[in-house]
């Protein structure tokens, strides 16, 4: 089935509300501290229901930075430009219109408090800044370049989910960053998509010929009497 990609402003709503949702409550965020826990002997530790509500929260929002990096290093080519080719002037100004509304709808998605929602954003893209130099890689002008190191992902995540272990917990979570961005870019991959046409038959000839009503068998014409000899 063919797909045709068209994002309007109320994606970016949409966008923050599926980012959100896929680590908390109950998602990848419970799923990777259960997989540890089992993995590693820490049973009834990590997975803890208390520890896990917790790590949602902290956690939680480690992941969501990750995953917006990875959105930010993607946007671009959602919205139709190519490697090494600046966007058009309207996919510039639409770019302008859709990140601010996607931040601010990310806000009401983390539950940001009211009186604290532009400190809490400041701090958010303060560490997005940062996640977005280990993610973006100069695909575009103006990203910055990759600097060397491991991602701040793997120790903060580490420390979060069980700093008795450090280095099994930071090995966990740089698997666990692969997912984070591999579930970003699905979700931005899928946002907008709307099918255009449906799997057409092999033969048109055929379609047409099953759309008419079957005719009914001819009958058999009657045999003609044998004329005889004539003597």
């Amino acid at each position: 089935m063919a797909k045709q990609r068209k994002l309007f402003i109320t994606h970016a709503g949409e966008l923050a509300h599926r980012l959100v949702r896929s680590v908390r409550p109950h998602g990848m965020i419970a799923d990777f501290a259960k997989s540890y826990a089992s993995r590693h002997g820490r049973m009834g530790v990590v997975d803890e229901p208390a520890h896990v509500r917790e790590l949602e929260l902290t956690m939680g929002r480690e992941a969501v930075l990750v995953m917006v990096a990875e959105v930010h290093r993607l946007l671009p080519g959602a919205l139709g430009a190519r490697k090494g080719r600046p966007l058009e002037p309207e996919e510039v100004a639409f770019a302008k219109m859709f990140w601010p509304e996607f931040m601010t709808a990310l806000g009401r998605s983390l539950e940001w408090p009211a009186a604290e929602v532009s400190a809490e954003r400041e701090a958010f893209e303060r560490d997005l800044l940062m996640y977005r130099r280990w993610t973006e890689r100069a695909a575009f002008p103006g990203a910055p370049v990759q600097e060397n190191g491991a991602s701040p992902f793997h120790d903060r995540c580490a420390l979060l989910l069980d700093s008795s272990t450090m280095e099994e917990a930071r090995l966990a979570a740089a698997e666990f960053e692969k997912q984070l961005a591999i579930t970003a870019a699905h979700l931005l991959g899928h946002l907008g998509q709307t099918a255009i046409a449906k799997a057409r038959p092999a033969s048109p000839r055929g379609s047409r010929q099953s759309s008419r009503r079957p005719r009914p068998p001819k009958k058999p014409a009657a045999a003609r009497p044998k004329r005889r000899p004539q003597r």
